[in-house]
């Protein structure tokens, strides 16, 4: 049976915040185009669609959180919340395509920690990003519950569930040990909400007038101003203040030790925000598994967890594999040009992509769009049918991007800013992913390769369209 085909002339995968705000543009500037959306789930917002867990909402302000194209919709929308909560934000076809736009976001792939035998679990189990939308506090009620992961996710589910009445026990196996610093969350009054909608322009060009895009200022100093042994002294001075405020906030004195990293600083990975986490071990039916002390070598399928200090070894998507050396991005280090093309796989761009700045994510997903457009109206104006970023301009980006990350503490440590995930196989080698200069200057070489006419992409006409 042959597949049927549709032809478009844009393709976009994913209708989350990058998938709308590259449709509403796309369709803007291009209203003759055919344009298609492919969505893995039933509605729009990606993440925010997906992300239906205990506790799940921002952990930055909610008022930048939104796009500026349309202040209507701004004034419209009314924010109950400093950090709002997730119910607040929210086969067999084949088609062809003459630009395809990635919109998939930069965590949107979930990956099941890699344990022997956790697919044979008899009991409901599932992913934070896959939870079930029918599930409810009655049917967590005389229940043990375990929970895998104390990343950012795993912190708000953590402190949602010990709040659950009823739930026998809570059992949280730790695997890497997170900073984690509280939310402050607060209501927003009418009063306040008012006075934000008077000068949404304002709010945004104070965001885009910061290195991450929030509106708030960073400190001006730069870290090469002082020697990298004094930057060491600094961040252990304040790693000391938070240690001793978690250890003031946790009563077992073992518990709160193991609560506090020991491997890196504040803040060299990203630091989740909470509201209660830590008093959450005060509760005599909530309890920590230190993995580090006590690593998990298999899942039975009654849910035991056999313990010992055995690690699993990647065994797949290295360089001298078939596999690995199939791969564009040999051993996942990204190449790109300006973030948002990939050498090999023409009339691709990608938003929120490796090698762009991550920070308040709808500012960097608006001027990566606005950047995308502006290379499809080169395309369109000029009849080409085909892009591809020059080799040369892909390793001077790379090798920008590199140079941005240069003497950062950060990358110092493994985390999935650094492209390590442990249970991928083959990611445990660090790399740069993401753009860690100012978003400033991120927009600034963007204008000047666009002023200059794209010269680090390689255009042509009359080619037939792509089988996606």
């Amino acid at each position: 049976m042959v597949a049927s085909r549709e032809e478009y002339d844009v393709l976009l995968v994913g209708a989350g915040m990058s998938g709308l705000c590259a449709l509403h543009h796309i369709r803007k500037r291009f209203p003759h185009w055919r344009i298609k959306v492919l969505e893995a789930a039933p509605d729009v917002g990606g993440t925010w669609y997906w992300k239906c867990y205990p506790g799940a909402r921002f952990d930055s302000e909610s008022v930048s959180y939104a796009f500026s194209f349309d202040e209507s919709i701004l004034n419209d929308w009314r924010w109950k919340e400093t950090s709002s909560a997730q119910p607040d934000t929210l086969k067999g076809r084949s088609y062809v395509t003459r630009f395809y736009v990635s919109c998939l976001g930069f965590l949107s792939n979930p990956t099941v920690p890699a344990i022997p035998g956790i697919e044979s679990f008899r009991g409901r189990g599932f992913h934070t990003s896959q939870w079930p939308k029918d599930l409810t506090n009655a049917d967590l009620a005389n229940q043990r519950i375990g929970v895998l992961g104390t990343g950012a996710t795993g912190i708000q589910t953590i402190t949602a569930l010990s709040k659950v009445p009823g739930i026998k026990s809570l059992t949280v196996f730790q695997r890497t040990v997170n900073w984690s610093a509280p939310l402050h969350n607060s209501e927003i009054t009418d009063e306040q909400m008012a006075e934000i909608r008077k000068d949404w322009a304002e709010m945004f060009q104070t965001c885009a007038d910061t290195p991450t895009c929030f509106i708030y200022k960073a400190d001006p100093r730069k870290s090469s101003d002082v020697t990298p042994e004094e930057r060491h002294e600094l961040n252990q001075l304040y790693s000391n203040f938070m240690a001793d405020k978690i250890r003031g906030r946790v009563n077992d004195p073992e518990v709160a030790e193991s609560l506090i990293p020991k491997d890196h600083g504040f803040g060299l990975r990203r630091v989740p925000l909470e509201s209660g986490y830590f008093e959450a071990y005060n509760q005599p039916n909530v309890h920590l598994v230190d993995l580090k002390k006590n690593a998990i070598d298999q899942v039975t399928p009654k849910g035991e967890m056999g313990r010992s200090t055995k690690r699993c070894s990647p065994l797949m998507g290295k360089s001298g594999t078939e596999e690995g050396d199939k791969a564009v991005w040999v051993d996942y280090r990204p190449r790109t040009y300006l973030g948002m093309t990939v050498p090999k796989f023409p009339n691709m761009f990608m938003v929120l992509g490796p090698h762009q700045p991550f920070g308040n994510a709808p500012r960097s997903i608006e001027h990566a769009v606005d950047v995308i457009v502006e290379m499809l109206t080169t395309c369109d104006e000029n009849g080409y049918t085909y892009v591809e970023p020059k080799e040369e301009a892909v390793e001077a980006w790379t090798e920008h991007v590199a140079d941005c990350s240069e003497g950062a503490l950060l990358n110092e440590v493994d985390s999935w800013m650094t492209g390590v995930n442990k249970n991928v196989a083959g990611k445990t080698v660090r790399n740069v992913a993401r753009y860690a200069g100012s978003a400033i200057e991120f927009r600034r070489r963007c204008e000047l390769s666009r002023a200059a006419g794209w010269p680090g992409l390689e255009f042509a006409g009359n080619l037939p369209m792509a089988s996606l």
